[in-house]
């Protein structure tokens, strides 16, 4: 019996969780958008200026070329630490809903934010940088806070502390386009708590290695199960690339430095879940601990898995994968985004990892309403579903 010819055919018989699980299975073969390819870079934009003093950013703010409320931009880029437009959004319009008195730009348009962007860039309160593909020219744009800037935002908005990232300049690609990808799930988990944000990009010490190691998004929720018990989750955002740039690491490099960090946020997770070495309070202990895997695409989620697995058998019962495609393509519902994973090992040795898509979380990332999936024709034509998209 041959395929569909139309795949409005196709769809038409799908129920609405279908379509979802097509629409995921789809993304869940394209590359993110934050893939490293050979010959990628990022560039200082025209915009950004690395010789400005005080005195310039005294002197746009008391021109009014900045305003008070372009410091609240500035903030929120200093507490993603490497943002793109829609993390920022997100986070600002978080930022508004915790204090709505304050005033908090964030219902401007794309174009008016990127015009307060290029301001604050220009009197050298962050810093804008452009992502250049080989061939492709520039695929898009992201942000950092200056060192000058920090301190500016610290004063201006009568800040006691504020930590931020003093080297934007310095990070390799890879491990900018990780904290790109992963902090458009840290956005994402906005949601899931009113009064405290994400922590984007902070570091736990590992006694194993001696050694502070990043953490590129970590989180901390409550949320209400099915019984109607109050629990604590604790989330750890995890990005994951097995792309090699050959003039920096080897392809064994980066294997180990995979296995390495998985050991030490498993174990980081094992704690929080009252499992750890380490003695800790039982009001401490929480009742969800996920490690939430960023991957390319899904060939990386299975290679992942199985690394995990090999950690311990049973930890891939407290980890979950999704890629930048996945979160992008379902606009952030958290309900949708996620994958688990199960893992068996063959005679050989050989390790099969077989993703699920996973609602198992539903008490903590919301329940779907089946509504709006994303599932096109030419998906189902990519899939084999059907020989064409008309």
């Amino acid at each position: 019996m041959g395929l569909p010819e139309k795949a409005s055919d196709v769809i038409s018989t799908l129920s609405p969780l279908e379509k979802i699980v097509l629409h995921n299975q789809y993304l869940l073969h394209e590359h993110s958008s934050y893939t490293f390819k050979e010959g990628d870079r990022y560039m200082l934009s025209s915009s950004s200026d690395l010789t400005n003093s005080y005195g310039v950013i005294e002197s746009r703010l008391l021109q009014g070329d900045i305003v008070p409320s372009d410091f609240f931009i500035a903030y929120a880029i200093a507490m993603v630490g490497t943002t793109d437009l829609e993390v920022l959004t997100a986070y600002m319009k978080w930022m508004h809903n915790a204090y709505p008195d304050k005033i908090i730009p964030y219902n401007i348009s794309t174009t008016s934010l990127r015009t307060r962007l290029e301001k604050l860039a220009r009197a050298g309160v962050i810093r804008c940088f452009s992502i250049v593909r080989e061939g492709e020219g520039k695929k898009g744009y992201f942000y950092g806070i200056s060192e000058l800037g920090a301190k500016a935002v610290r004063r201006r908005l009568d800040i006691a502390f504020l930590s931020y990232d003093t080297w934007p300049l310095v990070d390799c690609e890879q491990r900018v386009w990780r904290r790109l990808a992963a902090n458009r799930l840290g956005a994402a988990l906005l949601t899931l708590n009113k009064k405290e944000p994400p922590k984007f990009y902070t570091e736990l010490y590992d006694k194993d290695y001696k050694a502070k190691v990043p953490v590129y998004v970590r989180h901390q929720c409550e949320y209400t199960d099915s019984e109607g018990k109050l629990c604590k989750a604790f989330l750890i955002v995890e990005p994951v690339s097995f792309v090699t740039n050959k003039l920096l690491k080897t392809d064994e490099e980066v294997l180990s430095d995979v296995k390495k960090r998985i050991k030490t946020l498993m174990s980081r997770i094992d704690i929080a879940r009252g499992n750890g070495a380490e003695t800790r309070n039982s009001a401490d202990v929480c009742d969800t601990a996920i490690l939430l895997f960023v991957a390319d695409d899904v060939d990386a989620i299975k290679r992942t898995a199985a690394i995990v697995y090999e950690y311990s058998a049973t930890a891939l019962d407290n980890c979950l994968f999704t890629t930048e495609r996945i979160i992008a393509g379902n606009k952030g519902k958290l309900c949708r985004c996620f994958f688990s994973a199960k893992a068996t090992q063959k005679e050989d040795g050989s390790i099969v990892v077989k993703p699920a898509y996973d609602v198992s979380h539903s008490d903590l990332f919301g329940k779907d309403d089946y509504t709006e999936s994303g599932l096109k024709g030419e998906h189902l034509v990519k899939l084999g579903l059907a020989v064409s998209a008309e």
